[in-house]
């Protein structure tokens, strides 16, 4: 394991300067239209709080993912209270309602096979906005719901902290100046068969650039009636399955210009004098697929990667040549 620890040594140290991030509503709130892809997996360590840390979660592991959507609430069956301005779902089992405010992302409701359709009299402030290192905020939130046609009411509370930022490592990208919101829940659903206490500790890392998590921690317990918790850990993230470490990674990484990002029509590589071992870029969605390939000209070290028609989302850019992989970067399509 000694080697991996090594290389990703010498990746920090051409890394692109820090600075510091800094989310708003322009740049953090999902947007009809848009997709993602989740990889699951078990839990694994946190990584540190401070400024300009290193949040490495290089050797995380997928059991399966899943697709996210992000939709217009207009039209849509169940929708949540008149807060409600756009959906993210998983096509099925989960759905949330988000609202914008001037004081950032709330969730004004939600769907899930349990619980059924709860909108929120009081909602939940998830994420304060504009948020930077170190901001902070409390919220309570409360609704009145039925599930499995029994009559229940939830009150709640919660605490959200920026605690963090810097370099987010995952299994096959690294990600400069990525912030790490810590939100922690206190909700109580009280029933006449049952009260249900439940505690979610939840870190969200965001880029400037993604109006979604790169990557998501969470623990989450719950205690029925007073009785023995249950407890579950869960890691949701973007960018390939996992089980990929940096010693893959050639220890004198490429480090090249990818712009505009996020990008629309065209997605111009400036791969420098770095670039002249490289022969080939490729363009790899979130599930690790090769979605775009094209060679490239030594002489030039410029590549124009057309991303029309692309689905939104998040992708990583590859260098390769001389059969091993040069360097990576996420780039953005909108």
């Amino acid at each position: 394991m000694e080697p991996k620890y090594t290389l990703f040594a010498l990746l920090l140290a051409t890394a692109p300067a820090a600075a510091q991030p800094t989310l708003t509503t322009s740049t953090s709130v999902p947007q009809p239209g848009e997709e993602f892809v989740l990889n699951n997996g078990p839990w694994v360590d946190n990584s540190p709080s401070g400024a300009n840390v290193t949040m490495s979660f290089w050797n995380l592991i997928a059991g399966s993912d899943r697709n996210w959507y992000v939709d217009d609430v207009a039209g849509t069956s169940g929708a949540a209270n008149a807060d409600a301005q756009v959906l993210t779902t998983d096509g099925g089992s989960d759905t949330t309602y988000w609202g914008v405010t001037s004081g950032g992302l709330e969730i004004v409701g939600s769907r899930t096979p349990l619980e059924g359709v709860i909108n929120y009299t009081d909602n939940v402030l998830e994420l304060k906005l504009p948020c930077t290192y170190g901001t902070t905020w409390t919220d309570t939130y409360g609704a009145s719901f039925t599930a499995s046609g029994i009559p229940a009411t939830r009150v709640g509370s919660l605490t959200g902290n920026a605690d963090a930022w810097g370099t987010l490592v995952l299994p096959v990208v690294q990600t400069p100046n990525v912030l790490r919101v810590h939100v922690r829940k206190q909700t109580t659903d009280q029933a006449a068969i049952a009260t249900i206490v439940r505690r979610t500790n939840t870190w969200y890392f965001y880029a400037e650039t993604m109006t979604f998590p790169l990557l998501k921690l969470s623990i989450d317990t719950i205690i029925i009636s007073g009785g023995a918790p249950s407890v579950t850990k869960t890691a949701e993230w973007m960018f390939g399955p996992g089980g990929v470490g940096f010693g893959e990674i050639d220890p004198e990484q490429v480090q090249f210009l990818a712009y505009p990002n996020p990008a629309s029509d065209v997605l111009q590589l400036d791969l420098g004098e770095q670039g002249a071992a490289a022969t080939t870029v490729a363009l790899v969605d979130a599930k690790g697929a090769v979605v775009r390939e094209q060679g490239v000209v030594p002489s030039s070290g410029l590549v124009s990667l057309n991303v029309q028609g692309m689905a939104p989302g998040a992708y990583t850019v590859r260098v390769l040549g001389q059969g091993r992989l040069l360097g990576t970067q996420r780039v953005v399509v909108r």
